[in-house]
């Protein structure tokens, strides 16, 4: 009798578990596809921005926008916060999309080496410092690379120069079909440095994280005594040789105004302490 009654608890115990786990299968099943992102500010397109509205997505798909757009009773309700902004599509925030080279399509110029253009004045001493360097002039706008990102729901894109220690500016493009020329949002947008290390066989400077930390810090003491030689010289010229001028020089007080932030880049995760911690 036990033992009948311990088989017919055990079938009663499983039949409840698979009840329990169909009705849990069906509610994940018709969990709300409706969503609505409210009190938040939208750009519909560029320039065009609504500075309170609401979103409506519907099965993943973006059903209504405006101003005096109402959730559906249905929907899910996600507020908005204070510093929320909806875009109609993902941003890439530090890419490297159109610089890799790809036959057929044209070089987009070497990642931090030179990109055809004639340059002003001499390059500077470490091959790894290259500020004047422009991803603008490396991208390559036909690479298959932006049509894979649009395709998986990118529209923009932050594009960062590949290699060095003072990498060069970055770009802002749009990743749509258009002529190059239309796709450029933004051509100078930040300078980029990393503490990028070259192996100890390449014979090249700096080979230790230490070494690039040494690198930064050096190159922007010679670009502020740079800058204090070019207010002399502006000023009084007398007795005074001309400061000279290297194609870093540019970007580089460009830095030191306040007229380019900087992008840091971090290849492993002591880089943003360093950084922070030698006040870089």
């Amino acid at each position: 009798m036990n033992q009948i009654s311990g088989t017919f608890n055990f079938r009663t115990l499983m039949r409840g578990l698979f009840v329990m786990w169909a009705v849990m299968a069906t509610a994940h099943a018709e969990a709300p596809r409706i969503f609505a992102i409210t009190d938040v500010r939208i750009v519909t397109a560029p320039g065009q921005v609504i500075d309170s509205g609401t979103v409506v997505l519907r099965d993943g798909l973006i059903e209504s926008v405006g101003a005096d757009i109402e959730a559906p009773s249905d929907a899910r309700i996600i507020a908005g916060q204070d510093d929320w902004t909806v875009y109609p599509a993902f941003i890439d925030a530090a890419s490297a999309v159109g610089l890799e080279s790809e036959s057929g399509n044209g070089p987009p110029g070497r990642p931090g080496g030179g990109n055809g253009k004639p340059q002003l004045g001499s390059p500077h001493e470490l091959q790894a410092v290259h500020p004047e360097q422009a991803a603008v002039d490396q991208i390559n706008f036909a690479h298959s690379s932006i049509e894979r990102h649009r395709e998986i729901g990118f529209a923009v894109a932050h594009v960062l120069p590949a290699k060095g220690v003072f990498r060069g500016e970055s770009a802002t493009i749009l990743l749509r079909e258009a002529p190059a020329r239309e796709l450029v949002i933004t051509d100078r947008v930040a300078q980029v440095i990393a503490l990028e290390t070259s192996s100890f066989m390449a014979r090249q400077y700096p080979s230790s994280s230490i070494g690039a930390i040494a690198a930064v810090r050096q190159t922007f003491l010679d670009a502020q005594q740079q800058l204090e030689w070019n207010a002399r010289y502006a000023a009084d010229p007398s007795g005074m040789r001309h400061p000279g001028y290297r194609s870093s020089d540019a970007p580089l007080l460009a830095v030191l105004r306040g007229e380019r932030p900087v992008a840091m880049v971090t290849p492993e995760a002591l880089s943003d302490k360093r950084a922070s911690a030698y006040s870089l």
